[in-house]
Parts: C-alpha cells; structure tokens; sequence
C-alpha cells in the first residue's frame, strides 16, 4: 500500500540576505520560486512577508496577498503566511492580524497555530537581528487559546 505525502517548503524565514543571501524577498521573487517548487512536487508553500528595502518580515498583508495570488494564479498550492515578526506581541489579535486581514479578503485557506513556545536561536547574529531576547518565540496558553480567525 502507497502512502500519499505532501511536501511543505518553506520559502524565506525571517533571517533576512545577510545570513540567507539567495532566499527571495519580494512578492514576486516569492511567487517565482514557490512555482517551482510546486512544479518539482510541492503542496504547501509557508512564506514570510518581508520589507523589500530591508529583508527583515513585516507581516504586511499586501504583501502576504501578492504573492499567495501570484502562487495561485499559476499553480494549485496551498499557501499561507507567517503569523507576525519577532519580538512578538502577547495580544492574539495583534499577532494574528495579518491572518485576519486575508481571511477578511478571501484570500487565506489555512492559518498558523503554533501549540507552544521555541528558542529559535541564541547565536548573537540571531540576537542583533531579533532584539536582546535572541529570538525567544514565546507562545503561553493565554495566547494559545485567544487565536481566532
């Protein structure tokens, strides 16, 4: 018996060209990519907003919205965003206002929920990129259970 599998790529992350130099930035570098990846087997595709001056994620939707129709509008995938950039906000409807804002556009058929709390990185290029706390993604119950859509 065959088992079916759907591969998930992640495009960029939020490391920005200084630690990623080839990762794509822009909407239209993300859509460009993610076909292909579609077109070499992909299913999902997970992909950050990112401010094309700087590279760094600014959870824009605008942004979040040209590349998920740029993907789609070539290929059948799903595709869905980061929720927000780091240092994040305790408050679930900041964090998920993004998210928000494409659903509210009929654009997002699947969401973040991330169950619990990581320690990405404590490298000090992860701290002068992220803030002093080294990219602490903190996720207590109180915010767990307040994501709404």
């Amino acid at each position: 018996m065959s088992q079916k599998v759907w591969i998930e790529v992640a495009m960029n992350g939020a490391w920005t060209r200084a630690l990623q130099p080839n990762i794509p930035v822009t909407a239209e570098e993300i859509s460009r990519e993610a076909i292909d990846c579609v077109n070499a087997g992909a299913a999902i595709i997970h992909a950050h907003s990112l401010d094309p001056d700087t590279g760094k994620q600014n959870s824009d939707a605008d942004i979040c919205h040209a590349f998920i129709e740029g993907i789609r509008n070539e290929v059948d995938a799903i595709v869905y965003p980061s929720s927000i950039d780091i240092p994040m906000s305790d408050d679930a409807q900041v964090r998920n206002a993004t998210s928000n804002e494409l659903c509210r556009r009929g654009v997002l058929e699947w969401g973040i929920l991330d169950p619990g709390s990581c320690n990405f990185s404590t490298r000090e290029t992860a701290a002068n990129l992220f803030g002093d706390d080294g990219n602490i993604y903190a996720n207590g119950p109180g915010v767990q259970f307040r994501q709404r859509f």
